[in-house]
């Protein structure tokens, strides 16, 4: 489980390219992935 994701948004690697959207994860204060990340949800019944 991350601690933030953030869906669809807009990333630019240096100054002067042009951005592409993708996701992003955070754990710990740092970014832990780029691109296709997987949720898992867990359904509790009690």
């Amino acid at each position: 489980m991350h601690d933030l994701v953030i869906r669809n948004g807009s990333i630019v690697e240096r100054p002067g390219n042009a951005a592409y959207t993708s996701n992003v994860s955070v754990d710990d204060e740092s970014i832990s992935a780029v691109g296709v990340i997987f949720l898992m949800f867990a359904l509790i019944n009690d």
